[in-house]
């Protein structure tokens, strides 16, 4: 009975560690989409390779006692309003919600850099 306890157990971590992987890759590309809206021309941009952003679970004191919350930082290149390319750093915050959609809760862009 303890081997099937065990097995148990750790089939049931497996599914977590995974699921943990899915929200990692899905907050990162949730960040991109909300940043892709800011931009002047969305349709230049060119955003660092999902596997190279990072995300994180968020231990923000801001989002305390908030559930699946998820910081990310990354860069994007795009033309601004002059057509110079430059590169943007930015940091993002999103939640999931129980329905499995993602809320933005903080962007935050670092000072471009001409590219």
């Amino acid at each position: 009975m303890t081997r099937v306890r065990l097995l148990a157990f750790l089939m049931s971590m497996h599914i977590v560690t995974a699921a943990h992987a899915d929200d990692h890759q899905a907050a990162k590309a949730a960040c991109q989409s909300f940043a892709l809206r800011e931009l002047k021309s969305p349709a230049t941009a060119r955003f660092e390779p999902l596997g190279e952003a990072a995300a994180q679970p968020s231990t923000d004191k801001r989002w305390i006692g908030k559930h699946d919350v998820w910081d990310s930082i990354s860069w994007v290149d795009s033309q601004n309003s002059y057509g110079a390319l430059l590169r943007s750093d930015f940091s993002c915050s999103v939640q999931k919600s129980k329905n499995g959609t993602w809320v933005l809760l903080d962007i935050y862009w670092f000072k471009d850099r001409v590219k």
